[in-house]
């Protein structure tokens, strides 16, 4: 039985979406006419979800009171009994639903402190009953269908507070071991480690990382003794699968690591081998374990936390040469540092990085992480180079979430949408916290679905990051596309009062937005003014800078800079990194003032690039070759631009 239906007129289908995720998050199950199937009559459904709900939700608004669907819906739940009544607009309930409550949700952005939000849930707690049971929750595999499992760090229950390295070593290295050395989808830890002692329901980790199983445990110490309980958790049931302990000499502690890998492989039915890289010193797991906490904590594009976590791999691998995932980490973050410029001698740190990668995949081939450092060190124009590195990431570990969000942001950054989309959700769905990965998502759903369809994705995601660059700027330039002054003035002010419009990708979101809600001609006169700064010094416009001229409807003068530029980093191996990187894909998002694809002038732009020469070379070209509605042929446009003198 649906707990929840959701009646609603067409015009605030996005809020109606933002109302069934939050219901969800709060574990209830709900339906809503997008999942209408397309071999069934309408009304037939409709009337099946009606008389099955035990709740009904009407959101009403000036054009659901005209609605003769809505009206209907919500006569039929006002006679049943089990009708909520909200507004989004201040529109008043039509006789006779005008004599029962209705919750004011003008303006709601997701709070669940908002007295109007109270007041729904309370009333949907009346009639379906408190948060609903694990029972009802979908996210548990289906026959066939694959676990997620997320392991927890496991509970330090000894009085030296200094074991926490080995609680979080042995939850961090059964973790590696089962999602390298088998098919299971595994979480990933920036997003499983979230959860710690009083935050470990069961609940909770289901509705923010969509687990179908969890690994959890604790470790004791007496004396030169530890004692390690671990048990397996169906989420369905919120009832253990398996549960087994092990009492061990602390010299022994990877060893046990591995045993306990074994042991839940065994209680999921699989048949795989475990693999280890080696007896890890615990000092260097420990500088290895803060490197990816202090990762993680920077946030994306802090290249002082990106330094600070390099640091600590580094002091990983000089205690432990022999530590391979180290090394991969260690080449990861040199080799961002030294595409981003962010060092002094920037080509000596990128042969570091090489090195290190190189060493770590020469220890352990089933790492993932040193290709994609590899990919990173590689020209930007260098498409197919990266693109065959990160094939091969994958190929090590088809479960890293961090190689498939590089992968996806590779398809966006070609034009590959359609292909990159599923990708990207996997990467999210194997790290649910990981806010670069989400970046690309949402990315990919304004390319693929419009900017409108985006709203709702960018405004959880600020829920979640509200200090991380890309998506406060993401999310501010989707409201300033749609003409959503409101929400664009609100994240605005977020942006300030957080202290991130030193960046100068907020400073252009900003300006952007603001140029919406006034349309005031200074901010793209000084977008100009920009252009030309950034061409007489680099030789090129950035990217986002011409994304942004077009969004100001000045597409004439971005391809005026275009004819303009060399863009000779793109091919430079210390070039660099792509402008607009925080957004890879940009160059293929469609403007209502006309985007830069939407001219033909965008097949010169695309030789320059470097991204022709890829299309060409490989056949794999991007979705608007195939889409109807651009005003010229991109195939064809391509091919006369190749066979043209100098082309």
């Amino acid at each position: 039985m649906t707990d929840i239906f959701i009646s609603y007129a067409r015009s605030t289908a996005s809020q109606a979406r933002q109302l069934a995720d939050a219901l969800r998050r709060l574990g209830y199950e709900v339906w809503r006419d997008d999942e209408l199937p397309a071999h069934r009559p309408y009304a037939e459904v409709i009337e099946e979800r009606l008389a099955a709900a035990r709740a009904v939700v009407v959101i009403w608004s000036a054009e659901a009171v005209k609605s003769e669907w809505v009206r209907s819906e919500a006569d039929r739940a006002r006679n049943e009994r089990k009708l909520v009544q909200l507004t989004i607009d201040g529109a008043t309930p039509p006789m006779p639903f005008d004599q029962i409550q209705c919750a004011d949700l003008g303006n709601w952005r997701g709070d669940t402190d908002a007295p109007g939000w109270r007041k729904v849930t309370d009333s949907i707690k009346a009639l379906v009953g408190a948060i609903a049971p694990a029972a009802t929750l979908t996210v548990a595999p289906q026959r066939g269908v694959q676990p997620l499992l997320a392991v927890l760090p496991f509970d330090n229950l000894s009085a030296d507070l200094e074991l926490g390295y080995l609680s979080d070593g042995i939850s961090e290295e059964i973790l590696d071991t089962v999602a390298r050395g088998s098919d299971i989808k595994v979480i990933a830890r920036t997003s499983s480690f979230q959860f710690r002692g009083s935050d470990k329901s069961v609940r909770r980790i289901v509705a923010e990382l969509k687990a179908s199983h969890l690994l959890d445990g604790s470790v004791r110490q007496a004396g030169s003794r530890v004692r390690i309980s671990a048990q397996l958790v169906d989420c369905t049931s919120e009832t253990p699968l398996w549960s087994d302990r092990f009492d061990r000499d602390l010299s022994d502690i990877f060893a046990l690591q591995d045993e306990i890998a074994a042991a839940v492989a065994g209680a999921l039915k699989r048949t795989f081998q475990p693999r280890s890289e080696g007896r890890v010193e615990p000092a260097a797991f420990e500088a290895y374990r803060k490197g990816r906490e202090v990762r993680h904590q920077a946030g994306a594009g802090s290249y002082a936390g990106v330094r600070a976590s390099a640091d600590l791999f580094q002091q990983a691998v000089d205690i432990d040469p022999n530590f391979a995932r180290a090394r991969g980490q260690l080449a990861l973050d040199l080799a961002n540092l030294a595409r981003a410029g962010a060092a002094d001698e920037p080509a000596a740190l990128a042969r570091r990085a090489r090195s290190e990668a190189e060493a770590a995949t020469a220890m352990d081939p089933g790492l993932a992480t040193p290709w994609v450092a590899l990919s990173v060190l590689e020209p930007n124009a260098a498409y197919q180079r990266v693109e065959m590195l990160l094939e091969r990431a994958l190929q090590a570990c088809p479960s890293d979430a961090q190689a498939l969000a590089q992968r996806s942001r590779f398809l966006a950054v070609v034009g590959r949408f359609r292909e990159a989309e599923p990708i990207a959700a996997e990467a999210v769905a194997r790290d649910p916290l990981d806010a670069v990965a989400a970046t690309y998502q949402g990315t990919l759903i304004y390319g693929l679905h419009g900017a409108r369809a985006a709203i709702s994705f960018w405004d959880d995601a600020v829920d979640k990051w509200p200090t991380v660059v890309p998506v406060i700027v993401s999310a501010m330039n989707v409201a300033a596309v749609t003409h959503d002054l409101e929400r664009a003035r609100s994240l605005v002010s977020l942006a300030r009062q957080h202290k991130l419009d030193g960046s100068a990708h907020v400073r252009n979101a900003i300006a952007f937005a603001e140029w919406t809600m006034t349309g005031d001609d200074s901010a793209p006169d000084a977008l100009i003014t920009t252009a030309e700064r950034q061409l007489a010094e680099y030789g090129s416009a950035r990217v986002d800078t011409l994304f942004f001229l077009c969004a100001y409807g000045r597409r004439d003068a971005a391809y005026g800079f275009v004819a303009r530029s060399s863009f000779e980093h793109m091919r430079d191996p210390m070039g660099a990194l792509q402008a607009g990187a925080y957004n890879p894909g940009m160059l293929f998002l469609r403007l209502d003032q006309g985007a830069l694809i939407d001219d033909p002038r965008f097949v010169g732009l695309s030789a320059k690039l470097g991204l022709l020469d890829y299309w060409t070379a490989t056949g794999h070209w991007p979705d608007a070759a195939d889409d109807p509605t651009l005003s010229y042929n991109l195939r064809g446009e391509a091919r006369r631009f190749v066979e043209a003198p100098g082309g």
